[in-house]
């Protein structure tokens, strides 16, 4: 499955849109997803070098994690169920965990 540079740069709006609509950090979301932050927004950006893997693991995580913070989340146009049952010919998919929105933060406050 190839996106052309349009495609993309809707899918990173949209990675984006969500990340900032689950106000979770880079950090955060990295660290649940066991990736580093520079893998993160190598698949935020849709970046050459990146998995492609992460970009769905990314978006699906980002997609529940709006939802679990009581958000409604960025529409998807491009990677949408369709695009997933292509991928899916391409590469193993894998469900992401779910962010713990009832932990304690760092600084001590509850989220």
């Amino acid at each position: 499955m190839s996106l052309n540079i349009f495609q993309r740069r809707a899918v990173t709006k949209t990675l984006l849109s969500d990340l900032d609509r689950s106000g979770l950090t880079r950090d955060e979301v990295a660290a649940d997803l066991r990736i580093t932050t520079d893998q993160l927004d190598l698949a935020i950006r849709m970046a050459r070098g990146g998995d492609p893997t992460h970009v769905w693991l990314v978006r699906d995580y980002l997609h529940q994690a709006v939802i679990d913070s009581g958000g409604e989340p960025t529409e998807h146009t491009v990677l949408t169920e369709a695009s997933r049952a292509k991928a899916r010919q391409w590469f193993t998919m894998t469900t992401p965990p779910r962010h713990d929105f009832s932990a304690v933060t760092a600084r001590g406050e509850a989220r």
